[in-house]
């Protein structure tokens, strides 16, 4: 079972006999279902034990084999994106703009905090770098919680462009 994150918990199921069966007064207890709310991959794995009608512990008495799956937390899918910029040589310097969410939500209750992230003044292209942090309602760095997809331009000084001139002479 998977789902994609959104700070809630993917909760596991009780274990089902699937085959074989237990034997008369006897009956199956689960004592914990996992549960997971990061991304990754977890075992479907449940605590439980066979209790006799006594209530005693009897799963000593059986050869489980244990075919339990898998959770999954997938990754939330955004896009930061920033515009390419592009000016002639002036001697200041070339700014980027601050990434912003262009496509995805994030969880409610999550903030995306962003800086301004590099400058170029002399000729060049220098692509733009996205510098951010996503946090939780309770400020935990939850960005690894995220697939960021930066769709970001370059920063691109273009030089003065100037032309020489001589006179012609002879003699």
């Amino acid at each position: 079972s998977f789902h994609t994150y959104d700070d809630t918990a993917l909760v596991g199921n009780e274990p089902q006999i699937t085959y074989g069966k237990l034997h008369e007064g006897h009956r199956l207890e689960v004592l914990s279902i996992p549960q997971y709310t990061r991304v990754g991959r977890y075992p479907n794995a449940p605590e439980f034990q066979i209790l006799d009608a006594t209530g005693a512990d009897v799963s000593a008495q059986y050869d489980i084999t244990r075919n339990f799956g898998a959770l999954q937390v997938e990754p939330r899918k955004i896009t930061l994106s920033s515009p390419e910029k592009i000016k002639t040589y002036d001697g200041e310097p070339l700014q980027s703009e601050a990434v912003q969410l262009t496509a995805g939500t994030l969880v409610q209750g999550h903030e995306l905090s962003v800086w301004e992230g590099n400058a170029i003044t002399l000729p060049g292209t220098e692509r733009i770098l996205a510098v951010y942090c996503i946090k939780s309602a309770n400020g935990d760095d939850v960005t690894n919680q995220y697939e960021v997809t930066e769709d970001v331009g370059n920063l691109t000084v273009l030089p003065l462009e100037i032309t020489l001139t001589t006179d012609s002479a002879s003699k």
